[in-house]
């Protein structure tokens, strides 16, 4: 990999997906290493394959990232907010999904589910976990998103009784990590 890598994921198309800077820019490189054969080209789609990162706001002071097989955005958060890249939908810049109130961090971010999981909702979770010093509490912010565009959408959630997108749930601790083992 060309540059610095500062991560690498599985994302849809199940397209092994790698944040790099270059020269201190940031790109998605975008591989297909399932079921190809290896002719020494594994680009995952044509020029979608290489995306300039540039227009994503602070990606550069990005610390988490995330995403799941059944769709092409991905996530990153900073300390203080969470954002979501498209990398089928020929955007260029990112999206806010949530921006820290005084006093908050986000401390981890989990995008739940993958192609083919069987439930309508089992790949449009996000879970995006904050800490306020202030109060000393944890919260779990849970945003029903599109899993190509990565943007909040509400499809399922009233269906299941959730009015409200994000549904927020506090008096948790410090969350510093987080994972399914039944999401499917």
């Amino acid at each position: 990999m060309p540059g610095t890598v500062r991560a690498v994921f599985q994302g849809g198309g199940n397209y092994t997906c790698v944040v790099t800077d270059i020269d201190g820019k940031p790109y998605l490189y975008r591989y297909n290493f399932y079921n190809v054969v290896d002719s020494g080209n594994l680009a995952a789609s044509g020029t979608r394959s290489v995306i300039d990162l540039s227009g994503c706001t602070d990606i550069q002071n990005a610390r988490l990232f995330a995403s799941n097989t059944a769709g092409y955005a991905f996530y990153y958060a900073t300390a203080n907010a969470v954002y979501s890249f498209s990398a089928s939908s020929g955007a260029s810049t990112g999206n806010t999904i949530y921006t820290c109130l005084p006093g908050e961090e986000v401390t981890a971010i989990y995008a739940w589910g993958s192609a083919g999981g069987g439930w309508p909702t089992s790949s449009c979770c996000l879970w995006v976990a904050v800490w306020d010093s202030n109060k000393q509490e944890g919260k779990l912010i849970q945003y029903e998103v599109d899993v190509n565009y990565g943007v909040a959408t509400s499809v399922f959630g009233p269906m299941f009784g959730a009015p409200d997108n994000p549904v927020i749930t506090t008096g948790w601790g410090r969350i510093v990590d987080m994972t399914c083992i039944d999401a499917e």
